[in-house]
């Protein structure tokens, strides 16, 4: 605020957002030009470094209890303060929450006590909104989203959480789950805010819900902790344009404030069976293959040894079920993107 109190004059702007019934005719599209993508890139500006830039759709994903929220409400203070999270630089902007989850006095409580923590000042540019209704599958909501990002100005934005937004719809359903991202997608096109969402994580680690989420996404962190735990681990799930990375925090509670810190990153290394390691090699040689192919081909175990295996190393994180069939159809596997480079693994001894 002003220091008389009054609102930014950005704030008091007219809504963007147009009537239902007078909506504009499509535009023509942008055609672009051959010699364009010759012509030097600048980089785009980034809000955390070496891990989220403008314009990114990002997806924090984990179990219940991981301290999900937590996690981003700080890397938010960060960025509005200019101090590092984790290990990593910050590059000041606003922040705006979009709270479909905690509500009110929850947000204030929680957001009260990080900044005590980090010792912000009360005029940092940190925005909420909460327990709005927003539904991403709504031209209006969509329109009123863009609009709330535009007059903040933020250019990094938290959305707690992706199910709260895509009410009605099926998660392991493409054609219910792409329009929810296309729209948030064109968005941070539009605004260049990096859109993170928090999401939860299915019985064996993986993300929840249809591949149409994990390949709509250009980053995806996998958060992992007990629930008596003060560390949290973030692993890469996936990334388009960056080195994948493996992050940990300390958290700690006290009653006026919560403090999260960098802690040591624990051993990525993963001992493996025979079978294990039979399956990790036949999807590095023939990439994604239906359950019974594994099995057909195995030559270090027996083909129950092989589908033992599978079930495995999906619960390690290491292997994923790739369609969207359910149960008691053919299930097709793949590596998760962490996987993809051998030195993650090691024989077991």
């Amino acid at each position: 605020r002003n220091d008389d109190g009054s609102e930014p004059a950005y704030l008091s702007e007219a809504p963007i957002w147009v009537e239902a019934g007078n909506l504009p005719a499509r535009k023509e599209p942008v055609i672009h030009l051959a010699y364009e993508a010759l012509e030097p890139l600048k980089p785009r500006p980034q809000r955390v470094g070496g891990l989220i830039s403008e314009g990114d759709v990002v997806l924090f994903f984990g179990a219940p209890g991981t301290k999900k929220t937590i996690l981003l409400m700080d890397m938010a203070v960060a960025i509005v303060t200019g101090q590092k999270w984790l290990r990593l630089e910050t590059f000041r902007c606003p922040v705006l929450i979009i709270d479909e989850e905690s509500g009110d006095h929850r947000m204030k409580k929680r957001i009260g006590n990080i900044m005590r923590a980090r010792a912000a000042e009360a005029d940092v540019e940190l925005f909420w909104t909460t327990l709005e209704g927003f539904s991403a599958r709504e031209l209006l909501d969509l329109m009123a989203i863009e609009n709330a990002i535009t007059r903040t100005r933020a250019g990094f934005v938290i959305i707690d959480a992706l199910a709260d937004i895509a009410l009605g719809a099926d998660e392991n359903s493409v054609k219910d789950m792409q329009p929810v991202f296309h729209g948030l997608r064109q968005i941070a096109e539009r605004t260049k805010a990096a859109i993170a969402m928090i999401h939860h994580a299915n019985k064996a680690g993986g993300y929840r819900g249809s591949t149409a989420i994990l390949g709509a996404v250009d980053l995806a962190l996998l958060v992992e902790s007990k629930e008596d735990s003060p560390t949290v681990d973030i692993t890469t799930a996936k990334a388009r344009d960056i080195s994948f990375v493996k992050l940990a925090a300390n958290i700690t509670f006290e009653p006026e404030w919560i403090g999260v810190s960098n802690a040591p990153v624990k051993d990525s290394v993963k001992h493996l069976s025979k079978s294990e390691e039979y399956v990790l090699r036949f999807l590095r040689a023939h990439g994604e293959s239906l359950c019974t192919e594994i099995m057909k081909h195995a030559d270090t175990c027996s083909d129950t040894a092989a589908r033992k295996a599978v079930y495995s190393l999906v619960d390690k994180g290491m292997v994923m079920r790739v369609d969207d069939g359910g149960p008691g159809e053919a299930a097709t596997y793949g590596l998760t993107p962490f996987q993809e480079a051998e030195d993650h693994l090691r024989p077991s001894t």
